[in-house]
C-alpha cells in the first residue's frame, strides 16, 4: 500500500477531524482511542456515520494503546472496522489495515448499496445477483459475501431463507473459522421467524464455543426474552450490557423503556436523564431525546404523590430553559404538545386536556412512536376509548413496518403494555401479558 505524503491529513482534536471529513472523502481514517478530553474514536465514528461523512467502503480503524477487553467490546459494539495496537510492529499494523481496505474495495458495490432501510423486491433480487457475481470474482471473500447475503434476506423479511443460509454455512465451517457472527445472525433470524426454542439452543451453542461473549449476544438474548414476555430477564440482560458499555445511549434508552413497561418510573427517569445529559452537544442531542427525558419527569410526577410537586416544577423549569421550540418539525411539535397537555392534566385541567386529545386524534398518523405511546397513555387515563383504540391501531401498523435489528425493538411491547393496562383496569385480578397483540 503506497500513500503519497501530501494525501495524509492529520487533526489535533475531534472537532477538527470532523471538519476535515466534511470537506474530504477519505479511504482510511485512523483515530486514537482517546482523541482529546471531549472526543473518542467511538464518538468520531458515530458523528461521521450520522452525518454520512464516512463512505461505506472506507475503513475506520481505532489506534489503541493496548488490546484491552473494554476497547475490543467498544469496537465490536459500534461496528468499527478494526483496531490496531501501538505495541504492534509496523508490518503487522500495515497488514491489518491493508487487509481491511482490500476487502472493502473488492466488495465496494455491496458496501455502498448497504443501508438500514427495508428492501424492495427488485432491489433484493439485484443485490442477491451481485452477491452471486462477486462470489466468483473474489473467492477469498466468500464468507463476507455470504454475510451480506444473509443480511439481505433479513432486510427482506425472508427469515426462512436466512436461517437456511446460516445453518448451511455452519455445517461447512471448520472449528478454526470465525463463527461468532454466524451464530448470532442465526439466533436473530430464528427469533424473527418465531422459532424461539431453536434460537435459545443456538445461543447456548454460541456461549459454549466463544472465547469472549459479545454485547451483541446480550442484545439478542434480551430480544428473545422479550419475545417470550419475560420482561424481568430482558431487563437484567440489558442492564448487564449497559454496564459493559455505558456509553451506548441507544441501548440505555431501551433499558429506560423497559423500566416504563415495569412501571418503575423513577428508574426510567434516571436513565433518560443520564442519556440526555451525556449526549448534549453531540449528534444525538435532538428534540426527541430531550422530550423523552421530559416525559419521564411527568410519569414520575403522576405516579408518586410525594414527588409530584418537585417533578412538576422540574419539568416547568426545563421547559422555560429550552430554546429549541422555533425549529421543530411537525412530528416533534406534536410530541411537544403532548408534553404540555400531560403537564396541564397534572394541574387538574381535565376538560381542556380531553378537548385537546380529541382534536389531536386526526393527526395520529403523523406522530412518531414516542408520541403515540404518550397519546395512548393520556387517552387511557381519561378513558377515551375511541381515541385509545385509534391510537393503538396506528401504532400497531407502524410497528409492523419497522425493520428488524440486533438491538431489541421495545416500542411494540411498550405500546401493547400501555394499551392492555387501561383495557384491564376493570379486571384487577388479570395477569399482565407483555406480548404485543393486534386489534
Amino acid at each position: 500500500m503506497e500513500v503519497k505524503e501530501a494525501r495524509i491529513h492529520s487533526a489535533n482534536n475531534g472537532r477538527n477531524a470532523l471538519q476535515r471529513a466534511t470537506g474530504t472523502s477519505y479511504d482510511i481514517i485512523i483515530a486514537s482511542e482517546v482523541i482529546d478530553k471531549n472526543w473518542s474514536a467511538k464518538l468520531l465514528f458515530e458523528e461521521l456515520t450520522y452525518g454520512n461523512l464516512l463512505r461505506k467502503d472506507a475503513v475506520f480503524v481505532v489506534w489503541a494503546k493496548a488490546d484491552k477487553p473494554d476497547t475490543i467490546r467498544d469496537v465490536q459494539d459500534t461496528g468499527i472496522d478494526g483496531m490496531v495496537v501501538a505495541a504492534w510492529g509496523v508490518t503487522e499494523i500495515r497488514q491489518s489495515i491493508c487487509s481491511l481496505l482490500k476487502c472493502k474495495q473488492a466488495l465496494s458495490e455491496l458496501y455502498r448499496s448497504d443501508d438500514e432501510s427495508p428492501l424492495e423486491e427488485t432491489d433484493s433480487t439485484s443485490m442477491l445477483s451481485l452477491c452471486n457475481q462477486l462470489e466468483f470474482t473474489y473467492p477469498d471473500y466468500f464468507y463476507s459475501i455470504q454475510k451480506f447475503r444473509g443480511e439481505l434476506f433479513e432486510k427482506a423479511s425472508d427469515y426462512d431463507a436466512a436461517v437456511r443460509l446460516y445453518r448451511s454455512m455452519l455445517n461447512h465451517l471448520s472449528a478454526n473459522d470465525d463463527t461468532d457472527w454466524l451464530y448470532l445472525r442465526l439466533s436473530n433470524a430464528l427469533i424473527e421467524n418465531g422459532q424461539f426454542k431453536q434460537a435459545r439452543k443456538t445461543l447456548q451453542e454460541y456461549r459454549l464455543r466463544c472465547e469472549r461473549y459479545s454485547v451483541t449476544a446480550l442484545d439478542i438474548e434480551a430480544k428473545l426474552e422479550l419475545n417470550l414476555g419475560k420482561i424481568e430477564k430482558a431487563v437484567d440482560i440489558l442492564f448487564h450490557a449497559c454496564r459493559l458499555i455505558p456509553d451506548n445511549y441507544a441501548r440505555q434508552e431501551l433499558l429506560a423503556a423497559l423500566y416504563l413497561i415495569q412501571q418503575k418510573y423513577e428508574q426510567s427517569q434516571k436513565v433518560y436523564q443520564y442519556c440526555y445529559r451525556a449526549v448534549k452537544n453531540t449528534f444525538r442531542d435532538s428534540p426527541p431525546t430531550y422530550f423523552r427525558y421530559l416525559r419521564s419527569l411527568l410519569y414520575v410526577a403522576q405516579s408518586d404523590d410525594a414527588l409530584s410537586y418537585m417533578y412538576r416544577k422540574k419539568f416547568e423549569l426545563e421547559i422555560k430553559r429550552w430554546k429549541g421550540g422555533a425549529v421543530l418539525c411537525k412530528k416533534e411539535m406534536l410530541q411537544f404538545n403532548l408534553l404540555k397537555m400531560h403537564s396541564k392534566s397534572l394541574s387538574g385541567e381535565r376538560t381542556v386536556v380531553i378537548s385537546k386529545l380529541k382534536q389531536l386524534c386526526p393527526e395520529l398518523r403523523q406522530m412518531n412512536m414516542d408520541s403515540l405511546q404518550h397519546y395512548l397513555f393520556l387517552a387511557g387515563s381519561y378513558r377515551l376509548d375511541k381515541e385509545m383504540e385509534e391510537a393503538y391501531a396506528v401504532a400497531s401498523a407502524q410497528c409492523q413496518k419497522a425493520t428488524a435489528n440486533s438491538l431489541v425493538q421495545v416500542e411494540p411491547y411498550l405500546i401493547s403494555h400501555t394499551y392492555r393496562c387501561f383495557q384491564e383496569q376493570a379486571k384487577p385480578d388479570a395477569g399482565t401479558d407483555y406480548l404485543p397483540v393486534t386489534i
